[in-house]
């Protein structure tokens, strides 16, 4: 039966791979690859619900393929050996046609623990199908299933239960997404679907197990899905991939429109509440018309050469589309395309519907020059292409340089004069023409009277050439100059000449330059130099410094000398003249003006080699050596505070700034004029030390320094002296003067001040009282004088008095005077108070008295009046 199965599956493969296959197009119009292939490879649940996504596709895409390759037995094990034996002729139509490859791996395979052996086991087998996928159009989509009804009835862990075996299989696919390897991106979520409708069951008290419930309702038996789970399946599949919902046409008869909707509603739960880590085919971002090429890797090229490389470009887009293609290369490189070469810039394309174009093209990579790449430097590319709506796709990839080695003599050789019995130094200058850091080794030889002589030491009838410093200019960088120095030295005979070669090459590599050099003997030519130092053994950075050079020639007529120099660091400067010409036992003093960059690096000694050339021969040369030192130097900082303390204590404080390259501890000496307390305030203590060292302080740092002393009736002086500790010569002083007894005085003054305002604010207060009684005093006067003319008495009763102090609505009420005053006191206050207390005196108006006892007298008035005052 499996037999008979294989058999019928491979035919159908080749029936299938009838289908026309398409080469890629650069014409315009809809091409015939404009559809929307999809094909489906799985097992029965694939067969089960493959007929309603056919339909639900026919209805997104009209002009569209669905292709159902199952089996009852057609696991991934399946699928592979499937692909490994029909492979051959359905190739071309998946490479041609697919847009999606939708895998559905067997529920009992994928429902393994991450941990197991079964993981390791289909984790291989989807690599392999990746392999095989990654030769088709389209990703390969994983097609999440179902778990069976009740569970895997083989395996205890899942035996009666959906939810288990879901949930194994949902974590084995997140494990399977994890792992790159597997080549997997994206998911149909069939399984999720299922989950929900369990869920929703659960959720409304109904048992999803009971055979009217919801969820039974998807399964025809315990694995595969009925007309409804067919249904609910096919519409996960057009939302996961292209975010359409099911059409009415595809919805059974059997279905009513309520439990579509609520269908339609799963699907989009079951998308939109899959894991972070899991994604549909239709948020795959990328550019439809995008690059098919392996993620871009690093490779080696030879300076000089080209390499070519091939983008694959392919329209996943259902229309045609017009692109750009084009190369952004690093600094220095050129390309070119190789189809034609002079057409230079980017590429405009046309590419039809689900086809590929191939563009190759060529970088060239640059000889080594100055400043061009160094062998093993990375250098990135990146391709890119555009359609015409703007949507862009990249891949990039790098070039690594390779070494190039390559040497140049650029001085040395010629005709040289030298006087008999005489030592001269030449220097052979060797440039690193490659591109990586490099050595160089050099070689002498000559041919004289038919004697060859090869290696570092020449010496014939008298004559000596040797090659110094090993005969190797090593760590030269690229197209930097490295020397090699050969000594030559005269025979005592007045005539008489030598020529020999010298000749170099990258070390491990055959010589690859040489030059002759032929000397003949000169009685005209000689000279020397001496060096005064004079002051400049040590020189301070930032500082300058003038050697004297005393030249003298000793030979015969005018000869031009030149003064250079070797080993000078880059922090310092020299300035020399180019030529020197003297006559014949002249002589001339040159000063060698040497700056010090103020950077430079403290106890280095430089040995700098002065040299006298002529005729390119070394003559004399001599070494001069001086030390870059310096010493510590204060400077104060700002201005010198000096503050009388709450305590009356003087303080006087100073910042002073080391601007010395030498970091040293600071000695302070504190001072005064007279024999009061003092001494140093260190962190708010006051201290009787007069002489304090402090920790040191390095190049532009600054450090305060405080001293105090006891208050002093009269002028006192106050002052700090400090020095380096390894530079006393070098000291400042910061003093403070300060009069105790001016400061006081302006205190007392101050305070007089204030007393003298306070009284006259007192007399003025007084003053408007006193005001205030005598015209009170006036008016009463003034009533007298009135009642006296009317007759009226000149006093009142209590009843009349009191009744001006009664509210408005208070009642009449008859009390004594006691009583009366009382009440007043607590309505009023100020200067009523005094006046009521005279009220308790008045005689009680309920008494029947006589006229005479009423009245007061004026003498009694009076007295009223001036109690009233004080």
């Amino acid at each position: 039966m499996a037999d008979s199965m294989r058999a019928q599956l491979i035919m159908a493969v080749l029936l299938f791979s009838m289908f026309p296959a398409y080469e890629a197009q650069s014409g315009s119009g809809m091409s015939d690859g404009a559809t929307m292939d999809v094909i489906l490879v799985g097992d029965r649940v694939i067969d089960s619900v493959g007929s309603e996504v056919e339909i639900g596709i026919q209805e997104s895409y009209p002009d569209s393929t669905t292709q159902i390759i199952s089996g009852h037995n057609l696991g991934l094990d399946d699928h592979l050996r499937f692909y490994e034996d029909g492979l051959t002729p359905w190739s071309t139509v998946f490479e041609d046609q697919a847009d999606f490859l939708i895998l559905q791996p067997k529920s009992t395979d994928i429902a393994v623990q991450p941990e197991s052996n079964g993981h390791e086991s289909i984790l291989t087998t989807l690599e392999k199908i990746a392999e095989i996928a990654d030769g088709m159009p389209a990703d390969p989509v994983l097609f999440v299933p179902w778990a069976h009804k009740n569970g895997d009835s083989d395996r205890p862990i899942t035996m009666g239960d959906f939810l288990s075996m879901d949930s194994i299989i949902m974590n084995a696919t997140i494990s399977l997404f994890d792992n790159v390897s597997s080549g997997l991106r994206y998911v149909i979520p069939a399984g999720a679907a299922f989950n929900i409708v369990y869920m929703d069951d659960m959720a409304m008290g109904i048992n999803p197990l009971d055979q009217s419930s919801n969820f039974s309702s998807l399964y025809s038996n315990e694995v595969e899905a009925s007309e409804i789970g067919a249904y609910l399946i096919a519409c996960t599949v057009l939302i996961s991939l292209f975010n359409d919902d099911c059409s009415p046409n595809l919805r059974p008869n059997s279905m009513d429109v309520n439990t579509s909707i609520y269908l339609i509603e799963v699907a989009r739960r079951a998308v939109e509440d899959l894991p972070d880590s899991l994604a549909t085919p239709y948020e795959d971002d990328r550019a439809p018309v995008r690059f098919r090429n392996l993620a871009g890797g690093t490779y080696t090229i030879q300076p000089g050469s080209s390499i070519g490389v091939t983008l694959f470009v392919r329209n996943f887009a259902e229309e045609d589309r017009v692109a750009v293609v084009n190369l952004t290369d690093s600094s220095g490189w050129n390309w070119s395309w190789e189809d034609d070469p002079l057409a230079l810039g980017a590429r405009l394309i046309t590419i039809g519907s689900d086809r590929e174009v191939a563009l190759k093209f060529l970088i060239h990579a640059p000889l080594s020059h100055p400043g061009g790449p160094w062998a093993g430097s990375t250098h990135h590319f990146e391709a890119s292409v555009m359609d015409q709506f703007g949507i862009k796709d990249n891949w990039d990839f790098r070039l690594e340089t390779g070494r190039q080695r390559s040497i140049q003599i650029t001085s040395g050789g010629g005709s040289i004069s030298m006087p008999p019995n005489s030592i001269a130094v030449l220097d052979i200058e060797l440039k690193n023409t490659g591109n990586s850091v490099d050595d160089i080794r050099a070689e002498l030889f000559s041919n004289n009277n038919g004697v060859e002589q090869i290696g570092s030491l020449i010496s014939i009838d008298g004559w000596g050439v040797i090659l110094l410093d090993d005969s190797l200019a090593a760590g030269v960088d690229p197209w930097s100059t490295g020397r090699i120095r050969m000594q030559i030295s005269t025979p005592s005979d007045s005539t008489g000449s030598l020529d020999f070669g010298i000749r170099a090459g990258p070390v491990g590599l055959p010589h690859q330059d040489f030059s002759f050099t032929s000397i003949v003997i000169s009685t005209r030519i000689s000279g020397s130099f001496s060096v005064d130092s004079g002051d400049c053994e040590n020189i301070e950075p930032g500082e300058d410094c003038i050697w004297d050079l005393l030249v003298s020639n000793d030979g015969m007529g005018s000869t031009v000398y030149s003064i250079e120099y070797h080993g000078v660091p880059e922090w310092i400067e020299i300035e020399l003249p180019s030529e020197i010409e003297l006559d014949s036992g002249e002589f001339t003093t040159i000063p060698l003006h040497l700056a010090v960059d103020g950077e430079a690096q403290l106890g280095v000694t430089p040995d700098i080699e002065i040299r006298m050339r002529t005729q390119g021969l070394v003559i004399d040369s001599e070494e001069i050596s001086f030390t870059i030192t310096s010493e510590a130097v204060l400077e104060t900082k700002g201005d010198v505070e000096c503050d009388v303390l709450s305590d009356d204590r003087i303080m006087l404080s100073v910042f002073v700034v080391n601007t010395g390259r030498r970091s040293d501890y600071i000695e302070a000496v504190v001072d005064i004029n007279k024999d009061i307390d003092h001494g140093f305030l260190i962190n708010g203590s006051y201290t009787h030390d007069r002489f304090l060292r402090l920790d040191p302080i390095g190049y532009q740092e600054a450090l305060e320094i405080q001293a105090w002393t006891s208050p002093s009736q009269d002028s006192t002086r106050l002052s700090i002296t400090a020095s380096p500790v390894s530079n006393p010569g070098n000291s400042v002083e910061s003093t403070c003067t300060l009069n105790q007894v001016i400061d006081s005085s302006d205190d007392e003054g101050e305070y007089g001040f204030l007393l003298m305002f306070q009284g006259f604010l007192i007399l003025g207060i007084l003053g408007i009282c006193v005001c205030g009684l005598l015209l009170l005093n006036s008016s009463l006067r003034k009533r007298k004088i009135s009642d006296a003319f009317t007759g009226e008495p000149d006093t009142i009763s209590a009843e009349v008095f009191a009744e001006g102090f009664k509210r408005s609505r208070s009642e009449l009420r008859i009390h004594d005077s006691e009583e009366i005053a009382r009440s007043n006191r607590a309505l009023d206050s100020g200067l009523l108070d005094s006046v009521i207390q005279d009220i308790e005196g008045l005689p009680n108006s309920l008494r029947h008295e006589s006229r005479a006892d009423t009245e007061r007298s004026e003498q009694e008035l009076d007295e009223i009046l001036k109690d009233l005052i004080d």
